[in-house]
């Protein structure tokens, strides 16, 4: 997904923005119903950041990561994303958008 982009990335920045989309495009799969409307990732590479953002036509969710306890064999996204990303958000919609930043 990211291989274009490879080639201006330091390569734990990459491996880090290949698992954040992996993780979220999975869960805009599982949890938003958008298999049938699509889901868009967008990705800008700034000269310090990498931004990317992955959009659905959902209505959002509870941006914070599920306590270990709750989260049995899934569950993980949100906090691996909290552990590897400068910042990131969710702006509600529909469409919802996850957006995270990473340092370059």
């Amino acid at each position: 997904m990211i291989e274009p982009l490879r080639a201006k990335l330091d390569e734990n920045v990459a491996a880090d923005l290949t698992l954040l989309l992996s993780e979220l495009v999975t869960n805009s799969y599982r949890h938003s119903g958008a298999a049938d409307e699509g889901i868009g990732v967008d990705v800008e590479v700034a000269h310090d950041h990498v931004r990317a953002e992955i959009s659905d036509n959902g209505a959002g969710f509870r941006a914070e990561p599920v306590p270990a306890e709750q989260r049995g064999e899934g569950g993980w996204g949100l906090m691996i994303l909290d552990q590897l990303a400068e910042r990131w958000g969710v702006r509600k919609g529909p469409p919802t958008s996850v957006w995270f930043e990473l340092a370059r």
